[in-house]
């Protein structure tokens, strides 16, 4: 059960060490850098690691987002949508929104965002 306001539960996918991930693992309350493509500037986002406080590199987890701004995804998220998590510029996860709780952030039926 969900005891706190999450923004978006997802599907990651933390990169090996020998494809360019991290070196150490990540717990609950890591706060990377998100790419979803929509910003220029990349989105603030607490996980919380469902089943596990601790993802090693190379590991895959279902963790729940809460945003530092979630206002700068107001009405651009669909279920599905693909992102990157990364540190400074390196690539350390990628991911997969699986439901989004906070409506405020869905996209809207009129609007077609193309996320590849």
């Amino acid at each position: 059960m969900i005891t706190r306001d999450f923004d978006i539960s997802v599907d990651l996918k933390f990169l090996s060490t020998s494809d360019g991930g991290r070196k150490t693992p990540v717990f609950s309350s890591y706060r990377g850098k998100h790419d979803f493509g929509l910003e220029e500037v990349l989105l603030d986002a607490v996980h919380e690691y469902v089943g596990t406080n601790q993802i090693m590199p190379g590991q895959s987890a279902y963790a729940y987002f809460t945003f530092l701004s979630p206002e700068l995804l107001n009405g651009k998220l669909t279920e599905g949508f693909k992102f990157k998590v990364q540190e400074g510029n390196k690539i350390v996860a990628t991911g997969k929104v699986s439901k989004i709780f906070n409506n405020a952030l869905r996209c809207n039926a009129k609007q077609s965002i193309k996320n590849e």
